[in-house]
């Protein structure tokens, strides 16, 4: 999974590239599904929203007020919670469970 406003970040396009040529699905969240790694994915949620790219990748774009990619990053947000609530309903499983699969990398010094 490649969550990419502009779906042209150098370096998540070539994690996306290798994993495309190791054989592994691509999925992605971003405004420009025409993009590099929309172009890799086999899966794809496009979002509306500026990037720091700017509204003119994708003409049917959403503007804000807010500065550089929020918009698109609050959106994504948004969708991936709505995600794991959803897969947590459908495979049973509860909050405890997810928290003893959740890691927190700061606390793993």
């Amino acid at each position: 999974m490649v969550i990419s406003g502009s779906g042209r970040t150098a370096g998540l396009v070539a994690m996306a590239e290798k994993a495309h040529s190791a054989g592994a699905a691509v999925a992605t969240i971003t405004t420009d599904t025409a993009g590099p790694i929309g172009q890799l994915a086999t899966a794809y949620l496009a979002l509306p929203g500026q990037t720091r790219l700017g509204a003119d990748i994708q003409a049917t774009a959403a503007t804000s007020i807010q500065p550089v990619g929020t918009l698109f990053e609050q959106l994504a947000w948004l969708a991936c919670d709505s995600l794991i609530v959803l897969l947590r309903e459908r495979t049973g499983q509860s909050n405890d469970e997810l928290i003893e699969r959740h890691a927190n990398l700061v606390a793993c010094r």
